[in-house]
């Protein structure tokens, strides 16, 4: 599951990247001849993480992991060119979240305070992407799935830092797992 909520917070970061209009414009990388703005991409990572990442490091080694395992696709490269990161979706969700791991890795501070904040948008993205999962473990026979999903995206903002979320196998460490069997607890069925 960390995948997938991996993928649809970067995918909502990225989708960002390109609607916000910031004072930031001149930062840009240049990628096989493409120029790409940053500044968008560095105002919203440093909204979701705050100073647990290096924002522009981040942005500066995603951008280019993206484009290496995209430049083979002529569709896919042709909205990156244009900056269209919606195609993103489409993206080998497993390539895309070894991607994102690894820029995070590369760009974490020591800050292990600052929390993880979701807009609505990455929200709605990752509740319906959770809510699927659920459904296909066959949880829902136990479990309010819609509760179940509030209580798993409230506790990814408040429950735990983003150092804690982007460490390398969170959902194995025993604070995930207790929290998981809150949620479950909470949005258990009665019958």
């Amino acid at each position: 599951m960390k995948k997938v909520l991996v993928f649809f917070c970067v995918l909502g970061l990225v989708l960002g990247c390109k609607q916000k209009k910031t004072s930031k414009e001149a930062d840009t990388i240049t990628i096989d001849g493409i120029e790409m703005p940053i500044g968008s991409c560095i105002d919203v990572q440093n909204k979701v993480f705050g100073n647990s990442i290096d924002t522009k490091k981040f942005c500066t080694c995603f951008l280019p992991l993206l484009y290496d395992g995209l430049k083979n696709d002529p569709e896919m490269l042709e909205l990156f060119k244009k900056g269209k990161l919606e195609f993103m979706s489409q993206f080998n969700k497993d390539s895309f979240a070894l991607v994102y791991e690894h820029c995070i890795n590369d760009a974490a501070t020591t800050d292990s305070t600052t929390r993880l904040v979701l807009t609505p948008r990455m929200v709605k993205s990752i509740k319906a992407t959770l809510m699927q999962r659920v459904r296909e473990e066959g949880m829902e026979q136990i479990v309010d799935v819609d509760l179940y999903c509030d209580c798993i995206i409230d506790g990814l903002q408040t429950h735990f830092t983003a150092k804690e979320v982007m460490q390398e196998n969170f959902n194995e460490t025993e604070k995930y797992t207790v929290f998981m069997q809150q949620c479950q607890e909470k949005a258990k069925k009665v019958r």
